[in-house]
Protein backbone atom coordinates (compact mmCIF):
# COMPACT_ATOMS: atom_id res chain seq x y z
CA UNK A 1 0.00 0.00 0.00
CA UNK A 2 1.19 3.02 -1.06
CA UNK A 3 2.04 5.57 1.92
CA UNK A 4 0.07 8.31 3.09
CA UNK A 5 0.63 11.50 0.82
CA UNK A 6 2.77 13.74 3.06
CA UNK A 7 0.09 16.77 3.00
CA UNK A 8 -1.86 14.97 5.01
CA UNK A 9 0.65 12.82 7.30
CA UNK A 10 -0.07 14.63 10.81
CA UNK A 11 3.34 16.45 12.28
CA UNK A 12 3.19 15.23 15.42
CA UNK A 13 6.57 17.62 17.06
CA UNK A 14 7.00 20.86 19.23
CA UNK A 15 9.24 23.96 17.98
CA UNK A 16 12.27 24.24 19.71
CA UNK A 17 11.31 27.53 21.44
CA UNK A 18 8.65 24.81 23.53
CA UNK A 19 10.95 22.09 24.22
CA UNK A 20 13.18 24.76 25.64
CA UNK A 21 10.75 26.07 28.25
CA UNK A 22 9.53 22.11 29.16
CA UNK A 23 13.25 21.35 29.89
CA UNK A 24 14.18 24.44 31.51
CA UNK A 25 10.35 23.46 33.68
CA UNK A 26 11.52 20.36 34.55
CA UNK A 27 14.99 20.93 35.26
CA UNK A 28 13.79 23.80 38.34
CA UNK A 29 11.28 20.82 39.52
CA UNK A 30 13.71 18.12 39.09
CA UNK A 31 16.29 20.40 41.39
CA UNK A 32 13.30 21.29 43.66
CA UNK A 33 12.58 17.25 43.84
CA UNK A 34 16.25 15.96 44.98
CA UNK A 35 16.33 19.18 47.47
CA UNK A 36 13.15 18.19 49.14
CA UNK A 37 13.75 14.55 49.15
CA UNK A 38 17.62 15.66 51.21
CA UNK A 39 15.61 17.87 53.62
CA UNK A 40 13.18 15.68 54.30
CA UNK A 41 15.64 12.15 55.27
CA UNK A 42 18.32 14.58 56.97
CA UNK A 43 15.77 16.31 59.06
CA UNK A 44 13.84 13.17 59.86
CA UNK A 45 17.53 11.48 60.41
CA UNK A 46 18.50 14.49 62.45
CA UNK A 47 15.84 14.21 65.06
CA UNK A 48 15.83 10.55 65.11
CA UNK A 49 12.39 10.65 63.55
CA UNK A 50 13.25 7.91 60.85
CA UNK A 51 13.93 9.81 57.14
CA UNK A 52 13.40 6.86 55.02
CA UNK A 53 9.72 6.47 56.46
CA UNK A 54 9.48 10.33 56.36
CA UNK A 55 10.51 10.08 52.37
CA UNK A 56 8.24 7.41 51.54
CA UNK A 57 4.95 9.79 52.93
CA UNK A 58 6.97 12.81 50.53
CA UNK A 59 6.91 10.57 48.15
CA UNK A 60 2.67 9.29 48.36
CA UNK A 61 2.36 12.80 49.01
CA UNK A 62 4.00 13.77 45.51
CA UNK A 63 2.28 11.25 43.84
CA UNK A 64 -1.13 12.62 45.63
CA UNK A 65 -0.35 15.96 43.95
CA UNK A 66 1.04 14.17 40.13
CA UNK A 67 -2.52 12.48 40.05
CA UNK A 68 -4.29 16.14 40.62
CA UNK A 69 -1.85 17.57 38.12
CA UNK A 70 -2.68 14.99 35.08
CA UNK A 71 -6.14 15.64 36.11
CA UNK A 72 -6.58 19.46 36.28
CA UNK A 73 -4.33 19.31 32.92
CA UNK A 74 -7.34 17.50 31.12
CA UNK A 75 -8.81 19.29 28.27
CA UNK A 76 -12.02 19.11 25.58
CA UNK A 77 -14.43 15.94 26.14
CA UNK A 78 -11.93 14.71 28.79
CA UNK A 79 -12.14 17.78 30.95
CA UNK A 80 -15.47 17.93 30.98
CA UNK A 81 -16.08 14.21 31.87
CA UNK A 82 -13.72 14.87 35.09
CA UNK A 83 -15.77 18.16 35.72
CA UNK A 84 -17.61 16.19 38.37
CA UNK A 85 -14.60 14.95 40.26
CA UNK A 86 -12.54 18.81 39.68
CA UNK A 87 -15.61 19.71 41.37
CA UNK A 88 -15.41 17.27 44.48
CA UNK A 89 -11.99 18.62 44.65
CA UNK A 90 -12.11 21.88 44.86
CA UNK A 91 -14.72 21.58 47.81
CA UNK A 92 -12.58 19.21 49.67
CA UNK A 93 -9.43 21.41 49.51
CA UNK A 94 -11.71 24.51 50.53
CA UNK A 95 -14.15 24.90 52.91
CA UNK A 96 -14.49 21.52 53.95
CA UNK A 97 -10.76 21.01 54.80
CA UNK A 98 -10.56 24.25 56.52
CA UNK A 99 -14.26 23.48 58.38
CA UNK A 100 -12.16 19.81 59.21
CA UNK A 101 -9.09 21.77 60.57
CA UNK A 102 -11.42 24.13 62.79
CA UNK A 103 -12.56 20.63 64.74
CA UNK A 104 -8.97 21.01 66.23
CA UNK A 105 -8.69 16.90 68.07
CA UNK A 106 -12.17 15.86 66.52
CA UNK A 107 -10.43 16.60 62.82
CA UNK A 108 -10.01 13.73 60.68
CA UNK A 109 -7.25 15.69 58.68
CA UNK A 110 -5.43 16.09 62.35
CA UNK A 111 -6.01 12.41 63.11
CA UNK A 112 -4.80 11.20 59.74
CA UNK A 113 -1.57 13.15 60.06
CA UNK A 114 -0.62 11.58 63.65
CA UNK A 115 -1.30 8.17 62.12
CA UNK A 116 1.18 8.60 59.60
CA UNK A 117 3.45 10.34 61.67
CA UNK A 118 3.29 7.35 64.61
CA UNK A 119 4.09 5.07 61.83
CA UNK A 120 7.11 7.31 60.51
CA UNK A 121 8.36 6.86 64.34
CA UNK A 122 7.18 10.85 64.90
CA UNK A 123 5.78 12.01 68.34
CA UNK A 124 2.29 12.37 68.59
CA UNK A 125 2.91 15.64 68.57
CA UNK A 126 4.88 16.61 65.21
CA UNK A 127 1.97 16.25 62.92
CA UNK A 128 2.83 19.27 62.09
CA UNK A 129 5.72 17.95 59.77
CA UNK A 130 3.48 15.79 58.08
CA UNK A 131 1.23 18.97 57.07
CA UNK A 132 4.75 20.39 56.04
CA UNK A 133 5.90 17.49 53.88
CA UNK A 134 2.56 17.39 52.33
CA UNK A 135 2.53 21.67 51.46
CA UNK A 136 5.71 21.32 50.31
CA UNK A 137 5.56 17.45 48.13
CA UNK A 138 1.82 17.74 47.07
CA UNK A 139 2.42 21.30 45.21
CA UNK A 140 5.87 19.71 43.68
CA UNK A 141 3.97 17.07 42.26
CA UNK A 142 0.95 18.98 40.83
CA UNK A 143 3.40 20.79 39.09
CA UNK A 144 5.27 18.44 37.77
CA UNK A 145 2.19 16.54 36.36
CA UNK A 146 0.81 19.56 35.27
CA UNK A 147 3.35 21.05 32.99
CA UNK A 148 4.65 18.68 31.39
CA UNK A 149 0.92 17.17 30.61
CA UNK A 150 0.25 20.74 29.33
CA UNK A 151 3.12 21.55 27.67
CA UNK A 152 3.82 17.73 26.14
CA UNK A 153 1.35 15.10 26.01
CA UNK A 154 -1.58 17.51 25.71
CA UNK A 155 -0.01 19.23 22.11
CA UNK A 156 0.82 16.07 21.02
CA UNK A 157 -2.63 15.00 22.03
CA UNK A 158 -4.47 17.45 20.53
CA UNK A 159 -2.70 16.97 16.86
CA UNK A 160 -3.46 13.02 16.89
CA UNK A 161 -7.10 14.09 17.77
CA UNK A 162 -7.45 16.92 14.75
CA UNK A 163 -5.91 14.22 12.58
CA UNK A 164 -8.23 12.17 13.37
CA UNK A 165 -11.04 14.25 13.11
CA UNK A 166 -10.01 15.06 9.45
CA UNK A 167 -10.03 11.61 8.66
CA UNK A 168 -13.37 10.65 10.05
CA UNK A 169 -14.82 14.23 8.02
CA UNK A 170 -12.59 12.81 4.91
CA UNK A 171 -14.52 9.08 4.96
CA UNK A 172 -17.76 10.78 5.64
CA UNK A 173 -17.19 12.73 2.53
CA UNK A 174 -16.94 9.81 0.48
CA UNK A 175 -19.86 8.98 -1.62
CA UNK A 176 -22.73 7.68 0.75
CA UNK A 177 -23.54 4.73 -1.92
CA UNK A 178 -21.88 1.81 -0.78
CA UNK A 179 -19.92 -0.19 -3.61
CA UNK A 180 -21.63 -3.50 -4.31
CA UNK A 181 -18.48 -5.22 -5.12
CA UNK A 182 -16.56 -5.58 -2.36
CA UNK A 183 -13.74 -7.65 -4.30
CA UNK A 184 -13.26 -3.84 -5.78
CA UNK A 185 -10.29 -1.99 -3.43
CA UNK A 186 -10.65 1.21 -1.88
CA UNK A 187 -8.01 3.90 -3.48
CA UNK A 188 -5.21 3.90 -1.59
CA UNK A 189 -5.66 7.23 0.25
CA UNK A 190 -9.10 6.06 1.55
CA UNK A 191 -7.78 2.71 2.41
CA UNK A 192 -5.09 4.59 4.93
CA UNK A 193 -7.99 6.67 6.13
CA UNK A 194 -10.10 3.78 7.19
CA UNK A 195 -7.24 1.76 8.83
CA UNK A 196 -6.61 4.96 10.22
CA UNK A 197 -10.52 5.58 12.48
CA UNK A 198 -9.74 1.42 12.85
CA UNK A 199 -6.69 2.38 14.93
CA UNK A 200 -8.81 3.81 18.00
CA UNK A 201 -9.48 1.33 20.99
CA UNK A 202 -12.54 -0.83 20.77
CA UNK A 203 -13.28 0.15 17.29
CA UNK A 204 -16.30 -1.70 16.10
CA UNK A 205 -17.31 -3.06 19.49
CA UNK A 206 -17.72 0.40 21.53
CA UNK A 207 -17.46 4.30 21.72
CA UNK A 208 -20.49 6.99 20.52
CA UNK A 209 -22.63 6.56 17.85
CA UNK A 210 -20.55 8.71 15.40
CA UNK A 211 -17.47 6.44 16.23
CA UNK A 212 -19.60 3.21 15.96
CA UNK A 213 -20.41 4.56 12.49
CA UNK A 214 -17.01 5.69 11.20
CA UNK A 215 -15.46 2.42 12.32
CA UNK A 216 -18.66 0.84 9.99
CA UNK A 217 -17.76 2.75 6.88
CA UNK A 218 -14.09 1.74 7.62
CA UNK A 219 -14.91 -1.81 7.65
CA UNK A 220 -16.65 -1.32 4.51
CA UNK A 221 -14.29 0.71 2.59
CA UNK A 222 -11.52 -1.85 3.51
CA UNK A 223 -13.97 -5.11 1.94
CA UNK A 224 -14.17 -6.43 6.20
CA UNK A 225 -18.13 -6.56 5.11
CA UNK A 226 -18.78 -9.17 8.70
CA UNK A 227 -17.34 -5.84 10.54
CA UNK A 228 -18.93 -3.95 9.04
CA UNK A 229 -22.52 -5.38 9.24
CA UNK A 230 -22.09 -6.06 13.00
CA UNK A 231 -21.13 -2.31 13.79
CA UNK A 232 -23.79 -1.07 11.32
CA UNK A 233 -25.59 -2.97 13.82
CA UNK A 234 -24.94 -1.93 17.14
CA UNK A 235 -25.08 1.78 15.52
CA UNK A 236 -29.10 0.79 14.74
CA UNK A 237 -28.92 -0.78 18.29
CA UNK A 238 -27.52 3.35 19.65
CA UNK A 239 -29.95 4.84 17.11
CA UNK A 240 -32.63 2.63 15.91
CA UNK A 241 -34.08 3.41 12.41
CA UNK A 242 -30.92 5.98 11.32
CA UNK A 243 -31.12 5.86 7.72
CA UNK A 244 -27.31 5.81 6.80
CA UNK A 245 -26.96 2.92 9.29
CA UNK A 246 -29.95 0.70 7.53
CA UNK A 247 -28.25 1.72 4.05
CA UNK A 248 -24.93 0.35 4.96
CA UNK A 249 -26.36 -2.55 6.66
CA UNK A 250 -28.73 -3.40 3.59
CA UNK A 251 -25.54 -2.97 1.60
CA UNK A 252 -23.29 -5.47 3.56
CA UNK A 253 -25.69 -7.93 3.54
CA UNK A 254 -26.15 -7.69 -0.45
CA UNK A 255 -22.23 -8.29 -0.28
CA UNK A 256 -22.58 -11.54 2.02
CA UNK A 257 -25.72 -12.43 -0.46
CA UNK A 258 -27.98 -12.33 1.85
CA UNK A 259 -30.67 -10.64 -0.66
CA UNK A 260 -33.90 -11.46 1.33
CA UNK A 261 -32.62 -9.66 4.86
CA UNK A 262 -31.90 -6.78 2.65
CA UNK A 263 -35.00 -6.14 0.97
CA UNK A 264 -36.77 -6.40 3.91
CA UNK A 265 -33.53 -3.70 5.81
CA UNK A 266 -34.33 -1.52 2.25
CA UNK A 267 -38.54 -1.45 2.31
CA UNK A 268 -38.23 -0.38 5.60
CA UNK A 269 -35.80 1.99 5.17
CA UNK A 270 -37.48 3.45 1.71
CA UNK A 271 -40.60 4.30 3.47
CA UNK A 272 -38.81 7.14 5.72
CA UNK A 273 -39.06 10.25 4.84
CA UNK A 274 -35.64 11.25 5.12
CA UNK A 275 -34.58 8.07 3.40
CA UNK A 276 -31.75 8.17 1.43
CA UNK A 277 -32.49 8.64 -2.51
CA UNK A 278 -29.45 5.66 -3.15
CA UNK A 279 -32.04 2.96 -0.84
CA UNK A 280 -33.96 2.67 -3.80
CA UNK A 281 -30.96 1.61 -6.29
CA UNK A 282 -30.13 -0.71 -3.60
CA UNK A 283 -33.41 -1.84 -3.74
CA UNK A 284 -34.43 -2.44 -7.32
CA UNK A 285 -30.58 -4.12 -6.88
CA UNK A 286 -31.09 -6.27 -4.38
CA UNK A 287 -34.47 -7.56 -5.87
CA UNK A 288 -33.48 -9.19 -8.32
CA UNK A 289 -31.80 -11.80 -6.41
CA UNK A 290 -35.52 -12.93 -5.02
CA UNK A 291 -35.93 -16.50 -5.79
CA UNK A 292 -37.91 -17.35 -8.84
CA UNK A 293 -39.94 -20.24 -7.65
CA UNK A 294 -41.84 -18.24 -5.58
CA UNK A 295 -45.50 -17.36 -6.57
CA UNK A 296 -44.37 -13.32 -5.99
CA UNK A 297 -41.75 -13.32 -7.71
CA UNK A 298 -43.32 -11.42 -10.71
CA UNK A 299 -44.06 -8.57 -8.27
CA UNK A 300 -41.04 -8.44 -6.65
CA UNK A 301 -39.53 -7.72 -10.04
CA UNK A 302 -42.44 -4.71 -10.22
CA UNK A 303 -40.79 -3.60 -7.58
CA UNK A 304 -37.19 -3.47 -8.89
CA UNK A 305 -38.16 -1.49 -11.88
CA UNK A 306 -40.15 1.17 -9.64
CA UNK A 307 -37.23 1.29 -7.37
CA UNK A 308 -35.02 1.67 -9.73
CA UNK A 309 -37.06 4.03 -12.08
CA UNK A 310 -37.26 6.28 -8.72
CA UNK A 311 -33.27 6.47 -8.59
CA UNK A 312 -33.04 7.25 -12.25
CA UNK A 313 -35.48 10.04 -12.06
CA UNK A 314 -32.80 11.66 -9.83
CA UNK A 315 -29.47 10.29 -11.70
CA UNK A 316 -30.62 9.45 -15.09
CA UNK A 317 -26.74 8.85 -16.32
CA UNK A 318 -26.19 5.95 -13.57
CA UNK A 319 -24.75 3.17 -15.92
CA UNK A 320 -25.31 0.86 -12.47
CA UNK A 321 -28.99 1.81 -11.95
CA UNK A 322 -29.68 1.53 -15.95
CA UNK A 323 -28.23 -2.00 -16.05
CA UNK A 324 -30.25 -3.34 -12.89
CA UNK A 325 -33.94 -1.74 -14.49
CA UNK A 326 -32.69 -3.51 -17.83
CA UNK A 327 -32.44 -6.42 -15.84
CA UNK A 328 -35.62 -6.63 -14.18
CA UNK A 329 -37.15 -6.60 -17.52
CA UNK A 330 -34.66 -9.04 -18.59
CA UNK A 331 -36.17 -11.93 -15.92
CA UNK A 332 -39.76 -11.02 -16.99
CA UNK A 333 -38.97 -12.29 -20.28
CA UNK A 334 -39.50 -11.79 -23.68
CA UNK A 335 -42.99 -13.01 -24.16
CA UNK A 336 -43.52 -9.60 -22.03
CA UNK A 337 -44.69 -6.67 -24.36
CA UNK A 338 -43.49 -3.96 -22.08
CA UNK A 339 -40.31 -5.98 -21.10
CA UNK A 340 -39.42 -6.07 -24.77
CA UNK A 341 -39.92 -2.51 -25.46
CA UNK A 342 -38.25 -1.17 -22.86
CA UNK A 343 -34.81 -3.82 -23.61
CA UNK A 344 -35.22 -2.63 -27.56
CA UNK A 345 -34.46 1.18 -26.21
CA UNK A 346 -31.94 0.55 -23.21
CA UNK A 347 -30.50 -2.62 -24.10
CA UNK A 348 -27.61 -1.72 -27.27
CA UNK A 349 -26.54 1.87 -25.66
CA UNK A 350 -25.54 0.07 -22.22
CA UNK A 351 -23.93 -3.02 -24.26
CA UNK A 352 -21.70 0.12 -25.94
CA UNK A 353 -20.24 0.65 -22.44
CA UNK A 354 -17.11 -0.73 -22.10
CA UNK A 355 -17.36 -1.16 -18.52
CA UNK A 356 -21.04 -3.01 -18.76
CA UNK A 357 -20.27 -4.97 -22.49
CA UNK A 358 -18.39 -7.74 -19.93
CA UNK A 359 -21.12 -7.78 -17.55
CA UNK A 360 -23.90 -7.77 -19.69
CA UNK A 361 -22.01 -10.70 -21.82
CA UNK A 362 -22.37 -12.58 -18.20
CA UNK A 363 -25.82 -12.35 -17.85
CA UNK A 364 -26.89 -14.75 -20.89
CA UNK A 365 -25.79 -17.39 -19.34
CA UNK A 366 -27.99 -20.35 -18.77
CA UNK A 367 -30.28 -19.14 -15.40
CA UNK A 368 -29.32 -15.41 -15.47
CA UNK A 369 -31.06 -12.15 -16.21
CA UNK A 370 -30.77 -11.89 -20.22
CA UNK A 371 -30.25 -15.97 -21.11
CA UNK A 372 -34.06 -16.25 -22.51
CA UNK A 373 -33.17 -13.42 -24.63
CA UNK A 374 -30.05 -14.80 -26.37
CA UNK A 375 -32.50 -17.50 -28.67
CA UNK A 376 -34.72 -14.11 -29.71
CA UNK A 377 -34.25 -13.19 -33.12
CA UNK A 378 -34.74 -9.70 -32.70
CA UNK A 379 -32.04 -9.63 -30.15
CA UNK A 380 -29.72 -12.58 -30.76
CA UNK A 381 -27.93 -10.78 -33.14
CA UNK A 382 -27.19 -8.12 -30.43
CA UNK A 383 -25.80 -10.81 -28.02
CA UNK A 384 -23.96 -12.12 -30.28
CA UNK A 385 -21.86 -8.92 -30.84
CA UNK A 386 -21.59 -8.26 -27.17
CA UNK A 387 -20.12 -12.04 -26.57
CA UNK A 388 -17.71 -11.11 -29.36
CA UNK A 389 -13.89 -10.36 -28.32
Amino acid sequence: MPDQPAHSRPQLTLSRDQLKLVWHIDFILLVACVLLAVLIFFGGSGAKDGGGALVLIGLGCFGMGAFLGFLFSTFGDEKQSFSPVFTAINGLLGGATLADLLKADQSFIVKSARALGQGAGLPADRYALIFAIAAACVPLGFFVAYFNRTLLLNPFQKKIDDTLGAAKTALLAISPVPDLDPEVPADPETAQLAKKILNRPGAGQEGSFDDLFNDGKAYYVLGRIDDALSTFQRCLAQRPGHPGSMLYQAAALIDLKNYLPAIDVLESLVNKPQAPIEAWKLLGYASLFYPGNRPEHADKLRRAIAASRAYLNLHPDDPGAQLNLACAYGQLGPANAEARAALRESLPPLAALPALKSRINDLTQPGDDFAAWTGDPEFSELFKKIAAP
